[in-house]
Formats: C-alpha cells, sequence, structure tokens
C-alpha cells in the first residue's frame, strides 16, 4: 500500500486534554465515559503516569466474555506500556506505527507526560491521501467487512442498549466509509 501524508506533525492534528481514568474504573464507568466522551479510548494513568489504555474494544470483548461490568476494572483488560508518538513525529510514522501494530489510537507523550490521543480518525481528517492498488483495496475491503461482521457480533451480544446504540453509530460510520471505496 502506498501512502502519502500531506500533514507534517502529530502535535498539530492530536486530541487534547486527555479523557483519562484510573485502574479501578469498573468496565461500566469505562463504557460510560467512552459513551459520554464520544471517544474509542481512555488513557489509564496511575499516580500521574500513563499506565496503559483501555478501548472500547477492550470493553466490549470483556463484557463478551461474562465480566461483570461493576466488578471487572479498566485494569485487568487494558494494553500495558502502549506504543507511543510524540507531538513532533510525522503523521507518517505514527500511521507506521498503528498499522503495523493494528491499533486505532496513539497516546502521544512529551518528556513522559500523557499530552495527547492520536486517532485512526485523526490520520484520515489531517488530509492523507492514499493511493490504493487494485490488491490493496480488495484488502481494505476485507478487513472492513471483518470490522463490521465483529461489529455486528457485539451489538448483538450486549444487553447494555446505550452501549449497543453507541457500537450501532459506529457500525453505521464504518459502513459508510466501505460504501465510498466502491463495491
Amino acid at each position: 500500500m502506498e501512502l502519502t501524508v500531506t500533514t507534517n506533525s502529530v502535535g498539530g492534528i492530536m486530541h487534547s486534554p486527555v479523557v483519562a481514568v484510573d485502574e479501578k474504573t469498573t468496565l461500566r464507568e469505562a463504557a460510560r465515559t467512552l459513551r459520554d466522551a464520544d471517544i474509542g479510548t481512555l488513557a489509564v494513568e496511575d499516580e500521574e503516569a500513563i499506565a496503559g489504555i483501555v478501548s472500547e474494544r477492550d470493553v466490549t470483548r470483556a463484557l463478551a466474555d461474562g465480566a461483570d461490568p461493576d466488578e471487572v476494572w479498566v485494569a485487568d483488560v487494558m494494553s500495558r506500556e502502549p506504543r507511543y508518538a510524540t507531538g513532533g513525529d510525522q503523521v507518517s510514522t505514527a500511521l507506521d506505527v498503528m498499522l503495523v501494530a493494528g491499533i486505532r489510537h496513539l497516546p502521544v507523550l512529551e518528556e513522559g507526560e500523557l499530552v495527547g490521543i492520536v486517532s485512526m480518525r485523526d490520520l484520515v481528517r489531517s488530509g492523507m491521501r492514499l493511493n490504493l492498488h487494485d490488491g490493496d483495496l480488495a484488502e481494505l475491503r476485507t478487513l472492513l467487512d471483518d470490522a463490521l461482521r465483529d461489529l455486528s457480533h457485539e451489538i448483538a451480544g450486549t444487553d447494555n442498549a446505550e452501549f449497543r446504540d453507541m457500537l450501532r453509530r459506529r457500525r453505521e460510520r464504518l459502513q459508510r466509509v466501505k460504501d465510498t471505496l466502491g463495491s
């Protein structure tokens, strides 16, 4: 896949301040925070340092596996020692890290302190231009189909109406992206 990036630095596109919770936040509280802030990931802080990140996908998987939303903490499901970028990193570098790691959110650190979060959506909105070859386009469509199917299963598997509605909205946005790629 060939990528051309027009925005220079991560610091120019990151979201700040970061929505953070502590390690003893329950999955229910994390899900509410994600929903209320309409974001896909939370920083998890421990004594003012970043201990990890927890995404809506982490919460959904834990609940689908039978976790009690009021008894399981984000520390139990978060990604520890997440990959990160700095504000001065090139957007293309952040994109490479995210694609290789298969992640959609990247904390932004400056001198060890969390200063922002950059998402795959931020990278797309930054003005990146994608030059896809036919094989790459077919692979992207397959990945989108897989993601849409996973979201449908997650929606069907949750009893929480608010969380289900949030997942539906995300599925609709993903479907619009797929539709713009054609069939």
